[in-house]
């Protein structure tokens, strides 16, 4: 099946069940990191409210970032098990994410380090 700007003679790889297995235990450390993760900032951004009152930069950061890789998981979870076909949109949601993941990094490294 062809998505969009996708030729029709176009085959998407396909995977064996040994490289499903080492997806999975991967995507499923990467959900435990996530979930710490999210638990952490959670974390900071109370401690944050509670000093200010507002939500600063940091904060924003934070979430971004997060939202940012929790999404470039998901997306690449459902293209490696076939749940999303190849197209031009899941080739540019994931670039887009990619890029966006890196860019809030070095604003977040660049916004502590002040």
């Amino acid at each position: 099946m062809a998505g969009t700007l996708v030729p029709p003679w176009f085959e998407a790889p396909t995977s064996t069940n040994e490289e499903q297995n080492i997806v999975s235990m991967l995507w499923g450390f990467t959900l435990g990191v996530g979930l710490w993760s999210g638990v952490k900032g959670y974390q900071q951004s109370m401690a944050s409210w509670k000093r200010t009152h507002r939500v600063n930069t940091y904060i924003w950061l934070i979430w971004t970032e997060w939202m940012a890789s929790m999404i470039i998981g998901i997306v690449s979870w459902c293209y490696l098990t076939s749940l999303i076909n190849p197209s031009f949109e899941y080739f540019f949601l994931l670039r887009e994410c990619c890029h966006n993941d890196k860019l809030f990094d070095k604003k977040l490294i660049t916004n502590i380090s002040r």
